[in-house]
């Protein structure tokens, strides 16, 4: 059973004779593989679970990817009883980010705050004690803070009037829309 032992001997001979007696170190017995989450500290304003354009159109992301409107923090969570901080990382975009772990019982939080707009992996695992990796959480955010914007230009030919607001012929619409989101 999993649990933390302490083994204690002594014995006596027939002829009375006693050892000294002895006590163990602590002795460790975990068989529940640990857990990791990585939830962000707000709910994304939407949630994409097909193609997204991510980055450039030749790196569209293939898998969900939460959408957030402002600087957003983010929590990792590692469920373990024998937890040790350089047993998890955290890379975010393929460079390790170095944390600063709570433990409470069982659960090992550490937060991260991204506060730039882009386009973000992040990954989550834990290596244990014994040096196996045991599990790995990865999460494909978006950091959109900026506004769209949209300018409609009308041509000046046909126009009646230096303001162009009234035509006695074709018009030519020349709409502009910057958005790093946006695919025609």
């Amino acid at each position: 059973e999993d649990g933390e032992y302490v083994i204690g001997l002594t014995y006596t001979d027939r002829s009375t004779n006693k050892m000294e007696d002895y006590t163990s170190d602590i002795i460790v017995v975990d068989t529940t593989a640990p857990q990791t989450d990585i939830e962000p500290a707000v709910e994304p304003v939407i949630t994409v679970n097909d193609s997204y354009p991510y980055e450039t159109v030749e790196k569209d992301a293939e898998n969900s990817v939460d959408i957030f409107a402002s600087a957003t923090e983010f929590v990792f969570t590692i469920t373990e009883k024998n937890f040790f901080a350089d047993g998890a990382e955290v890379t975010v975009n393929g460079n390790e980010v170095s944390l600063e772990w709570n433990s409470e019982n069982d659960v090992n939080t550490a937060t991260y705050k991204i506060d730039k707009n882009g386009d973000y992996e992040i990954k989550l695992s834990y290596t244990d004690i014994l040096g196996n990796t045991v599990y790995e959480s990865t999460d494909f955010v978006s950091i959109d803070m900026i506004a769209p914007s949209v300018s409609i230009e009308l041509s000046k030919e046909n126009a009646i009037y230096d303001e162009a607001k009234y035509y006695n012929g074709d018009v030519t619409a020349t709409i502009t829309v910057d958005e790093i989101r946006f695919r025609p």
